[in-house]
C-alpha cells in the first residue's frame, strides 16, 4: 500500500522531538513494506530561519525508507490569515508534484485536523481516501475557536476513519463531534523500552509521568 502522511509538526533543527511520534509511525509503516511518503510545510519566523540557517524552499530526502517532501516557509507574525493562505497554496503545489513523481497514494493519513481541508481537497480531486489521527488536548481544554471547531467537524465527518490516541480522548471526541473514533495509541519502541516479564512485590507504588520529554 502507498501511504502519504500529512503531519502538523515534524522534527526540525529547532526542536528534534517535535512531532517525533509521526516520524516513528512513518518509519514503522515503511518497515512493514508499505510505500511511505510525507509532505510537510514547516513555518518559521524569519528570525528562526536565520537562527539555525534553515534552507528556505523544498527539501526532498529519504529517511529510513520514508520519502520526505519538506518545504520551509517563512511566516510574518500577526498575519495568520495570509500565512494560512500561502501554506495551503504551497501544500497543493507540493502534493501535485509528489503525485506526479511518485504516483497517487492509496491512503492519506492526516495528523491533527488542521490539515484536514488539504486531505479533503485531495479526496475530492484525486478520489484518495483519508483518515485523521487527532492528538490535540485543546479540544478537552475548550481552547479551540468556534471557526476551527467547524473545520474539525467537516474534516472528521468526511474522513474514512478517525483515530484518537487515548481511550478517554476517543470517548470525548465521539461525544463532541457525533462521529466514530477508534483508539490507537502512539508507538513505543520495545527494543528500547522492554516491558518486564515479572512483577515485583512491593507496597510502594511508583508512578512516572513524562510530558514533552
Amino acid at each position: 500500500m502507498h501511504i502519504l502522511i500529512l503531519p502538523s509538526s515534524y522534527p526540525n533543527k529547532l526542536n528534534r522531538v517535535c512531532g517525533i511520534f509521526v516520524k516513528e509511525q512513518a518509519q514503522a509503516l515503511a518497515s512493514l513494506g508499505h510505500k511511505t511518503g510525507l509532505v510537510y510545510v514547516s513555518q518559521y519566523t524569519i528570525a528562526e530561519c536565520l537562527k539555525v540557517n534553515f534552507f528556505i524552499g523544498l527539501t526532498k530526502e529519504r529517511q529510513t525508507q520514508v520519502l520526505n517532501y519538506i518545504f520551509t516557509l517563512p511566516v510574518i507574525k500577526k498575519f495568520n490569515i495570509l500565512n494560512y493562505f500561502l501554506r495551503n497554496i504551497i501544500y497543493k503545489i507540493l502534493l501535485k508534484k509528489y503525485i506526479k513523481e511518485n504516483g497517487k497514494p492509496d491512503l492519506v493519513h492526516v495528523h491533527h485536523f488542521i490539515l484536514g481541508p488539504i486531505a479533503l481537497w485531495l479526496k475530492q480531486k484525486y478520489q484518495i481516501p483519508y483518515l485523521v489521527t487527532e492528538h490535540s488536548s485543546r479540544f478537552v481544554e475548550k481552547a479551540v475557536s468556534p471557526l476551527k471547531l467547524k473545520i474539525a467537524q467537516k474534516v472528521f465527518s468526511h474522513s474514512n476513519a478517525n483515530i484518537a490516541v487515548s481511550k478517554d480522548f476517543r470517548d470525548f471526541l465521539q461525544k463532541q463531534f457525533k462521529t466514530e473514533f477508534f483508539y490507537i495509541p502512539n508507538l513505543v519502541n520495545t527494543d528500547f523500552f522492554t516491558p518486564s516479564l515479572s512483577k515485583k512485590e512491593s507496597k510502594e507504588y511508583v508512578f512516572l509521568n513524562v510530558g514533552f520529554l
